[in-house]
């Protein structure tokens, strides 16, 4: 999940992270979902934690990303 507030040149926005922060533990308490939330996250750190999930990713396993 993927909560970004600040995008640089444009407007900050004020509920992104709460937001992620918010669905991640109703997709983690309910459902038993396997939660990341990275906030603020640059373009290397979005792309580093995708190849890291894919690399842990069976066959049988589903993915979800949440932006």
């Amino acid at each position: 999940m993927i909560g970004n507030n600040d995008y640089g040149r444009y407007p900050k926005l004020s509920t992104a992270i709460n937001d992620v922060q918010t669905i991640g533990a109703i997709l983690a308490d309910k459902y038993g979902f396997m939660v990341r939330i990275l906030t603020n996250a640059s373009r290397f750190e979005i792309f580093a934690a995708l190849d890291e999930d894919r690399r842990q990713l069976g066959e049988g396993d589903n993915f979800l990303l949440y932006y």
